[in-house]
């Protein structure tokens, strides 16, 4: 019965009125408890009065929470328990469900844990809306008081708030930081030379046995930075023979992906439909409410055990759908093709996004495309692998190596899901001590690339990956799991940082790029408190809330 967020934290003027007024000397704003009020909305203050009424009523025995399954869903649902008061004797329980499905509802209801097995959970929901609350108001009042001005005057305006996060600032910052990145960037051209040979192109490589291996004025081990010097190398080699002196086939097989996460979807739509992770998310939420899909606010992409034993459902609920693939599916006898699909140690407050084998109804734009990939992406892991041929022939001439790598794919397996029409090219076989003639040697002029510029689904994979960007291994480990912001949150920060003109999103390709305001904002920061900036922040904090969940870290001492 919530409806989403029934209360909030009293913001600062709230709890005191003259904080009503920004003033250094009032900084920092550190309550010794914090007070809570309810959101302010007639439906929503009505609403708060009927769970209310539950908590008091005498007639009433037990209370179920079957918010959504998560750290902050269980917080939403706290909160109200907090402001309503708890009648003694009421027994509380927690249900915990993947998916809208009767069953699935039923089965929450009938394994239902007690409150209290949740109190670790329910802990780190509040610390993290603390901590976030503390940063956002302080450090966009300090900010604010000593540099908007500045900033407003900069951006022609007569004022400016200055708003600082502890997620939405670190992503600005990788946002500004890649941005720089590609600014700065200068292209490198390089001369390499190539080498036409039975319809093919084998590359020239610099790699041990050459004459230049670690040699002045190269671009790695690729070609010269000086085309008369790849000029001089063309003119020795050129009319004389190559010798093929190692050639070798391959089978090669390529095993399904794993299973959608919210994140992985949302970069996938941001690649194939240009859709942002907001409206992937909403399209996700509606398919999960329609019972098509499981919870869809997740970072696994592996099953339970649990889960899997009762997959059989779940496949023979798309043969009105898709019934070709989930006849194959069917007639391997479910068995997985992929390691890591079913892992419990992999699955904690959720599994993977799949669907729930209910039947769905006319689905149309992006819905439909949403549901389509998580189909077939389950599907896929009970298919067989795709099989590749790969080749590696290596021609040497005066101890100047040309490398060609050949692939072929030779059975479509899972990849016929999604690619069925893939252009399969035959590999070119040499043999050991052949002869090849050098006289079509030729020069190929080559540039650096500059480092892509952030979609929205490329970000999205950055900030669920951030630990990649800390250079301290112990805060690269605790940062793995978490990333900068949930699943559920990171739609709503790139949203939020568009809305108040930090970044910007170009709607066609979904690339994002920092505003000059936002460049303004990265450089007070970068200034004053740096660690906002960074994941280095969110991986101890995160780390911390972990440990709360877990019973290892005291609230007081956190």
């Amino acid at each position: 019965c919530g409806r989403g967020h029934l209360v909030r934290l009293c913001e600062p003027q709230e709890m005191n009125p003259a904080y009503a007024h920004w003033k250094l000397e009032d900084l920092p704003i550190l309550p010794e408890s914090f007070r809570y009020t309810l959101i302010d909305d007639q439906s929503l203050k009505k609403q708060f009065g009927i769970i209310k009424n539950f908590y008091h009523g005498m007639d009433v025995t037990d209370i179920y929470y079957a918010g959504d399954p998560g750290r902050e869903g269980l917080y939403i649902q706290m909160l109200v328990r907090q402001q309503s008061g708890v009648r003694k004797g009421i027994r509380e329980h927690v249900v915990w469900i993947e998916s809208q499905t009767p069953e699935e509802i039923r089965r929450g209801i009938r394994e239902a844990k007690g409150l209290e097995a949740y109190e670790g959970l329910a802990q780190a929901g509040y610390m993290r809306a603390i901590e976030d609350y503390v940063t956002g108001i302080n450090l966009s009042r300090t900010t604010t008081l000593r540099y908007g001005a500045m900033v407003a005057a900069a951006m022609g305006r007569k004022h400016a708030t200055i708003s600082v996060g502890r997620v939405m600032s670190c992503v600005l910052g990788m946002v500004v930081r890649r941005s720089r990145e590609i600014e700065k960037f200068r292209k490198t051209y390089y001369y390499g030379l190539s080498l036409p040979v039975k319809g093919k192109a084998a590359k020239w490589r610099a790699v041990p046995n050459s004459h230049y291996v670690g040699a002045a004025g190269m671009y790695k081990d690729s070609g010269f930075l000086d085309k008369r010097e790849a000029q001089k190398l063309l003119q020795a080699l050129k009319g004389k023979d190559g010798i093929v002196e190692h050639h070798e086939e391959k089978s090669q097989k390529k095993y399904p992906p794993l299973l959608f996460n919210l994140t992985e979807l949302q970069a996938e739509c941001s690649r194939r439909f240009h859709a942002s992770p907001q409206d992937t998310l909403a399209a996700a939420q509606e398919l999960y409410e329609k019972q098509l899909i499981s919870y869809p606010r997740t970072d696994a992409r592996a099953l339970s055990s649990a889960v899997y034993s009762h997959i059989r459902e779940n496949v023979t609920g798309l043969l009105g759908i898709y019934p070709e693939e989930a006849k194959t599916a069917l007639g391997r006898g479910l068995r997985t093709t992929r390691a890591g699909v079913v892992d419990d140690a992999k699955v904690t407050d959720h599994y993977a996004l799949i669907p729930t084998g209910k039947t769905a109804g006319k689905l149309i734009g992006l819905q439909a495309g949403v549901y389509d990939l998580i189909c077939r992406r389950f599907l896929a892991i009970f298919y067989p692998p795709a099989e590749y041929a790969s080749a590696q022939t290596v021609i040497v001439c005066e101890n100047e190596p040309f490398i060609l790598s050949q692939k072929s794919r030779k059975s479509a397996g899972f990849e016929s899901l999604w690619d069925s029409g893939k252009k399969v090219e035959d590999l070119v076989s040499f043999e050991v001590g052949e002869r090849i003639q050098m006289d079509e040697l030729r020069i190929e002029k080559k540039e650096t690339k500059p480092p892509k510029p952030y979609t929205t689904g490329t970000l999205v994979l950055a900030m669920e990956n951030a630990g990649q960007f800390i250079e301290e291994e112990e805060l690269r480990e605790k940062i793995k799991g978490s990333g900068v912001g949930t699943s559920a949150t990171r739609a709503a920060t790139l949203e939020k940082l568009e809305t108040i003109g930090y970044l910007s999103v170009e709607k066609k390709t979904q690339v994002v790029s920092a505003t000059r305001l936002g460049m303004m904002v990265y450089e007070v920061l970068a200034s004053t408190a740096p660690d906002v900036l960074s994941p280095r922040m969110t991986a101890n904090w995160e780390d911390g809330l972990q440990r709360i969940t877990e019973g290892k870290l005291a609230v007081d001492d956190y």
